[in-house]
């Protein structure tokens, strides 16, 4: 599974920058592209660090000399899970605040074009509200009592570590 992330994140990496390249051409209202913007931001910091955080672990397993050197604190985890959880955060509160935008502009259709500047501005900021609440959380809460040989989500008790997310989901 390692290898399968490795590789779904390059491939993932190289279709956002192709789509980075044609942006301009998706014909968009300005803050429909802000929020767009942000959510690709989002994804991108995601896959960089599955590809970083695994590439770590393979590269750990293969030159490890003996089995204890494999084993990590949450400590140790804690920065390699903490970048992917606020980017994770990030891209479902951006597809929240995507939606929130998208439902403004079904209700106010005829004048929706002429909307203020400041319209898009306030999503963003929610959303950048919301992803950093929920990265702090995480901050606050992660923590195992044991060395593991993978970074996990999961205690060794069966406890999910990064619970912000059912928050979010359940939201």
């Amino acid at each position: 599974l390692i290898i399968c992330r490795i590789l779904t994140s390059s491939v993932s990496i190289i279709l956002l920058c192709c789509m980075e390249c044609y942006r301009n051409k998706f014909p968009a209202h300005k803050s429909m592209k802000m929020l767009m913007n942000w959510h690709g931001l989002w994804t991108f910091i995601l896959c960089v660090s599955t590809l970083i955080d695994n590439s770590i672990t393979v590269h750990t397993h293969w030159t490890a000399s003996n089995a204890s050197d494999i084993l990590l604190t949450s400590e140790q985890c804690l920065p390699r899970r903490l970048i992917g959880a606020i980017a994770l955060y990030g891209s479902v509160a951006s597809m929240m605040a995507m939606a929130l935008e998208r439902r403004a502009a079904s209700a106010h259709l005829a004048t929706y074009d002429s909307t203020g500047r400041w319209h898009g501005p306030i999503y963003v900021v929610l959303h950048l509200i919301f992803t950093l609440g929920s990265g702090w959380m995480v901050w606050a809460s992660y923590g195992y009592p044991s060395k593991t040989p993978h970074c996990t989500i999961v205690t060794p008790r069966g406890i999910t570590e990064l619970n912000i997310i059912n928050v979010q989901y359940y939201i």
